[in-house]
């Protein structure tokens, strides 16, 4: 079922109001979907026009049965929910969801969103790319190794097998944190 989501404070991100929704559907009066499970949900707010990180007050909550939707609506009726001092009206909408998406909500646990915020920002502070002047494949090794007993390991030495040179040309390096990757992309100016 989808509700739309009123009267937001412009600087509240998709975590903060999640955390809020989250307080009163994982609360006691509400019976989870899947017995053992909280839960799923999910909240989507309208980007704003001047741009940047607010939102313009509006939003969308997503919730993976009517039945919970309709509970949930009588719930806020008595009791609003409230963001920075704001209450937030709630209202069901003419439209249904996206059957994929209820039908995934229903399916999928619930993920925290403390996790889910720590995550997005390991991958915003990972987006910037690097610029790389040499790129070095090789292997560690040690050039002695140590006496049976010892406990201090010798340190290593590295084995370039393989250097090119990019000042002239372009490559950059790049983290992708999702897919446990690290990329470095090259291209060749010709002059």
């Amino acid at each position: 079922m989808d509700i739309g989501i009123k009267y937001l404070p412009h600087e509240a991100n998709e975590w903060q109001v999640t955390r809020a929704i989250a307080s009163v559907l994982h609360s006691d009066d509400f019976a989870p979907v899947v017995p053992g499970r909280l839960i799923n949900f999910r909240v989507k707010l309208k980007e704003s026009a001047a741009g940047g990180v607010r939102n313009d007050g509006t939003g969308q909550l997503t919730l993976p049965t009517e039945q919970t939707g309709t509970r949930f609506l009588r719930h806020v009726a008595d009791t609003p929910i409230k963001i920075d001092g704001r209450k937030l009206k709630f209202w069901k909408q003419n439209r249904s969801p996206h059957q994929g998406l209820a039908m995934t909500l229903q399916k999928t646990p619930y993920v925290d969103p403390d996790i889910e915020e720590d995550h997005q920002m390991k991958v915003w502070a990972l987006e910037t790319k690097l610029r790389v002047d040499t790129v070095q494949f090789g292997i560690f090794y040690r050039e002695t190794y140590p006496p049976p007993g010892q406990k201090t390991p010798t340190p290593r030495s590295f084995s370039i097998e393989w250097e090119r040179d990019y000042v002239n040309s372009y490559a950059r390096l790049a983290f992708e944190y999702d897919h446990k990757l690290i990329r470095i992309t090259v291209s060749v100016l010709l002059t």
